[in-house]
């Protein structure tokens, strides 16, 4: 890339560094921090940490209606314990499938936090 002026802070960018345009303009990044938190609009590590935020609520979503449903099987076994062994079998099918359901809502809440602290700190 070729090299170029910061607009604001008149700093010339090294050969990978990529500008980033504001207003017309092409700035650095840490002008861009500056002038955003300026305008009082989000900077870089916010909008990061919410992407970061929204996966764990979602995994943490999957998880808590996973545990209910895995509650609710076993509440349903619990009321029929001479069952057909078909439903036995079906009831069994879907509490492991809930189950790996709600593991996997567990581990990306954890990915989701893990993510959080490595970008931010």
């Amino acid at each position: 890339m070729a090299k170029w002026t910061c607009a604001n802070c008149e700093r010339t960018a090294g050969n990978l560094e990529k500008p980033v345009v504001w207003e017309g303009n092409l700035i650095c990044v840490e002008c861009l921090r500056r002038l955003q938190s300026q305008q009082g609009k989000p900077t870089l590590v916010e909008l990061t940490d919410k992407r970061w935020k929204r996966l764990g609520l979602r995994g943490a979503i999957v998880a808590c209606v996973g545990m209910g449903a895995v509650v609710a099987l076993g509440a349903i076994g619990a009321a029929w314990p001479h069952a057909p062994a078909v439903v036995t079998g079906v009831l069994g099918l879907a509490g492991i499938a809930v189950f790996a359901g709600t593991l996997y809502g567990v581990g990306v809440l954890i990915y989701a936090a893990a993510m959080s602290w490595w970008h931010n700190g």
